[in-house]
């Protein structure tokens, strides 16, 4: 994963809004916090890193396209997008440090496998 699909990751989280029983955003951004936290977890380990990965896009895998679709919907708005910058604006910038270690571990073969699991999102 690289840190442009990172940043778009984190762009995407903004731009939502809610729909649904339950915010595509926060969802989001729990997600982008879990993934931090498997790579934080798998210190510079890249096979640790790619199970820990996959195991938190096998956890939201029926979300990402939920997810997706708010954010496409959303992005013309751009004081909705100030809302969610203020809402989870905190939360995102202490979690994309955190998943910038995935970039160590981008000629890997099992992270690259991994993205595929990402991929509609990142």
């Amino acid at each position: 994963m690289n840190i442009k699909r990172l940043f778009l990751c984190g762009a995407l989280a903004l731009s939502m809004t809610a729909c649904g029983k339950k915010d595509p955003t926060e969802k989001l951004v729990t997600m982008m916090e879990d993934l931090a936290d498997a790579v934080d977890s798998a210190k510079g380990d890249c096979g640790k890193m790619a199970e820990g990965v996959q195991q938190v896009a096998d956890k939201y895998k029926d979300d990402i396209k939920s997810m997706k679709e708010a954010g496409e919907a959303a992005k013309k708005d751009k004081d909705q997008q100030k809302k969610l910058m203020d809402k989870y604006g905190d939360r995102i910038m202490k979690a994309v440090p955190k998943m910038m270690d995935m970039s160590k571990c981008a000629d890997d073969p099992k992270m690259k496998a991994v993205e595929d699991s990402l991929k509609g999102l990142m």
